[in-house]
């Protein structure tokens, strides 16, 4: 097994399948990030800072738990950020979320508190009305989200903002994009 990308996923081509093999491992690129991750979590030069983004808070649930015990900073991005934001009170429209995950989403903020870490929440964003790749971009406050808006990308104040912490870590680790960057009116959160 060598896709790192979708070794959390218990799918017949990366779980299903194994269950049935002789003899199974990890390849040798799953074999490295491993490797990796396990050497930047062991004994970072901090600060340490996370990014998890992606899609969905479902998938990423359990290791955003684990690393709010660990970094300094915790960032989340894309779909999972909007269910931060839900969680911290914001509107977010029709943005994609998982809102049965808020009082989880809730539980990583308020253990990073505990530990005189936090969670930032974009502070602006930038929506479009549909989901497209000539949609047209709109910069908007986080509390300005409107009913019928979509959340494509963090807004340049939170780029900006996250770019500080970034500069100021000593080690930085990051799964996902924190927009929707196959379209080039969203990619800049992620740039």
């Amino acid at each position: 097994h060598d896709a790192f990308g979708t070794a959390h996923r218990a799918e017949a081509s990366t779980y299903g399948i194994a269950q049935f093999a002789k003899v199974a491992c990890a390849g040798p690129l799953l074999a490295a990030e491993i490797d990796a991750i396990s050497k930047a979590l062991a004994n970072p030069k901090r600060p340490l800072v996370a990014i998890v983004a992606g899609s969905k808070v479902s998938t990423k649930l359990t290791i955003l738990q684990s690393l709010a015990k660990n970094v300094d900073q915790l960032i989340v991005g894309g779909g999972i950020a909007n269910t931060f934001m839900l969680a911290a009170g914001l509107p977010i429209g029709n943005s994609l979320a998982e809102k049965d995950l808020v009082n989880d989403a809730k539980a990583v903020i308020e253990a990073m508190k505990a530990r005189g870490a936090a969670v930032p929440i974009p502070v602006d964003v930038v929506v479009a009305k549909e989901f497209k790749a000539d949609a047209t971009p709109t910069v908007k406050a986080a509390a300005d989200v409107a009913a019928d808006d979509l959340i494509l990308d963090i807004g340049p104040q939170t780029a900006a903002q996250l770019a500080g912490m970034l500069k100021a870590a000593g080690t930085i680790v990051w799964n996902g994009p924190v927009g929707v960057f196959e379209f080039d009116a969203f990619a800049k959160g992620t740039e």
